[in-house]
């Protein structure tokens, strides 16, 4: 399988591809970079990736025919995979935002329900610890931490509030039991719900 998001792996094919090439007469050498082109374009299509389009043109099965020597045919060939690869970088960091975005949406509509980062992962087919790093390298903030922080806001706002018991505020956080929630609340904010509602809201 190609993976050309790899400096790495990219420059070793250029390089291959370079040398190939320059053993072959012109004719034979566009035929080659065209096949190449082809397979490439096939590849990332199963992927769901317009390669003409992530390349702004670049990779263009006519492109080889229009080199007048090997020298050129071999730049233009650089140039193409260079720009594939720089836009499949884009694509995923384009991917990567919106998929945060989606995760940030999806525990403020689903606060009062089952975030583990298993059933989150399993949601979006990520594997839990590639969906944990990429959360943080967007938003500077641990998964569990900003899923702690936001339950611990709307739970203060709902003691603001004043309609509902601890138990209620519990459960509509996503919490099992009232204990256990009160633990975490007494962590985060240092006081448990009731003193909170005695100390900080009656001030």
């Amino acid at each position: 399988e190609m993976d050309l998001e790899h400096d790495r792996q990219l420059l070793e094919l250029l390089d291959h591809l370079e040398r190939e090439l320059s053993a072959f007469p012109l004719e034979q050498a566009r035929f080659v970079v065209k096949n190449l082109y082809s397979t490439v374009m096939q590849e990332y299509q199963g992927r769901g990736v317009d390669v003409g389009r992530c390349t702004g043109g670049r990779m263009d099965l006519a492109a080889p025919y229009q080199a007048e020597n090997i020298s050129q045919l071999t730049q233009e060939a650089r140039a193409a995979f260079c720009a594939l690869h720089d836009g499949l970088k884009k694509r995923k960091a384009e991917f990567n935002a919106d998929i945060v975005g989606l995760i940030i949406q999806y525990i403020d509509k689903n606060i009062d329900g089952e975030l583990s980062n298993d059933t989150m992962a399993a949601k979006y087919h990520m594997h839990p610890a590639y969906m944990s790093r990429i959360f943080r390298q967007r938003t500077g903030e641990r998964l569990s931490d900003y899923i702690l922080r936001i339950r611990m806001e709307k739970a203060v706002s709902l003691l603001k509030d004043g309609r509902h018991s601890v138990q209620k505020i519990s459960q509509m956080v996503g919490y099992n039991t009232a204990t256990y929630f009160s633990t975490q609340f007494r962590k985060y904010t240092g006081y448990s719900p009731r003193e909170y509602c005695q100390r900080v809201l009656s001030r």
